[in-house]
């Protein structure tokens, strides 16, 4: 059933291009491509290395080939690949340099793992086992499970294609890691247990655990999530606290209620100590990004729509205190952008849409008046 549910959230991300409008590209931009990019992977440098999406007639076109541009957005260099798609994430930085591309072939939908140098060159590609997925990379080490009808088992997966069991924190290997998120010098891992078995999918619940390994693969902090929703649970991003633990973005089913998000920050044994839930005047919103300011208190960047329709978008900023209480916010408009950071960690509105891929500072985008309230 999870494996269902997986290709139901790809099939969705595909037809998404086939639903949108381009947006303009802002005066603020900084970075402008003759494409667009899905996926982006932002580089120390300033520079971008990007497979480049192109659209006929609103049809997404086979995707056949890697980039790599500088700050300015000038052509390094291009690698040709067979027709694909890029999965599990797209694009990952690997030590020395090199980048990792998981990808389906198009012509037999056969998943494929690419190795390309730092100048474009592929080093290795093999085929990849059908029966472990999703495949999560974290620096070197890349996470998939064995998905069973009663039970999971989780793998950490060598660049060779051998393997051996892991056990995360609380939860142990039957679970599926969901997403991998460059952080401070590692990543963050999220990952799912083996859900419930209730009749209506809709109402099936599991533990999340939220781990953060260091950039030896070492596990520092973890935090945890009782019986979730599938749709629910933390959300990707979250930053070191002074507990010793994290502070994560959160996300919850609020019954067709979607203009929420949470804060959550656990201690270092991982156990929730304060949650605050913030509230937008809009129909949805989604929580991207959280840093620590040096003089304390969080920084919470994300994105939403205005209107059902999802024509008006724009991305926000929230400053809050170190319990969470709101200090400042600000919004601006762009219809498609999400917020991702950059080389240097940096938040930077980002649009990947075709015909022309863009990056900004967030005060280059017009102002918006939306209001946000702290939920009792």
């Amino acid at each position: 059933m999870m494996k269902k549910m997986l290709t139901l959230v790809l099939a969705l991300c595909l037809l998404l291009p086939l639903l949108a409008a381009a947006e303009t590209v802002p005066t603020g931009a900084t970075l402008v491509l003759d494409s667009g990019a899905a996926p982006a992977l932002f580089l120390p440098d300033g520079g971008l290395v990007y497979v480049p999406w192109q659209m006929d007639d609103h049809v997404s076109l086979p995707h056949t080939e890697l980039r790599r541009v500088d700050a300015a957005g000038q052509l390094l260099w291009s690698s040709t690949l067979p027709a694909f798609r890029a999965l599990w994430g797209g694009l990952h930085p690997l030590s020395g340099g090199d980048f990792l591309l998981f990808a389906e072939l198009n012509e037999d939908n056969q998943w494929m793992q690419y190795v390309l140098s730092g100048e474009g060159h592929i080093k290795d590609s093999r085929a990849l086992p059908r029966d472990i997925f999703p495949l999560m990379a974290a620096g070197d080490r890349i996470f998939g499970s064995l998905q069973g009808q009663e039970a999971h088992q989780l793998f950490q997966i060598n660049l060779d294609g051998s393997k051996q069991p892991y056990h995360f924190p609380a939860v142990g290997d039957n679970v599926t890691v969901m997403r991998s998120m460059p952080n401070e010098a590692g990543h963050l891992l999220h990952a799912v247990g083996k859900l419930s078995q209730e009749e209506d999918i809709s109402q099936r619940t599991a533990d999340q655990v939220l781990l953060y390994l260091d950039e030896k693969g070492g596990e520092a902090r973890y935090a945890r999530l009782h019986n979730k929703k599938f749709v629910e649970g933390f959300a990707g991003d979250a930053v070191f606290n002074p507990q010793g633990g994290l502070t994560a973005l959160v996300k919850d089913d609020y019954k067709d209620i979607f203009n929420r998000f949470s804060v959550i920050s656990f201690d270092e044994s991982g156990v929730q100590v304060w949650e605050k839930q913030y509230s937008l005047g809009v129909h949805s919103v989604s929580a991207q990004l959280i840093n620590r300011l040096p003089a304390g208190g969080y920084l919470i960047h994300g994105a939403g729509t205005v209107s059902l329709e999802g024509q008006e978008g724009f991305v926000f900023r929230l400053q809050v205190d170190a319990d969470g209480g709101p200090l400042a916010f600000s919004v601006r408009a762009s219809k498609d952008g999400r917020m991702v950071r950059d080389g240097q960690g940096q938040p930077l509105v980002f649009n990947g849409w075709p015909p022309a891929a863009w990056a900004a500072p967030f005060e280059s985008l017009p102002e918006m008046d939306v209001q946000m309230k702290v939920v009792p």
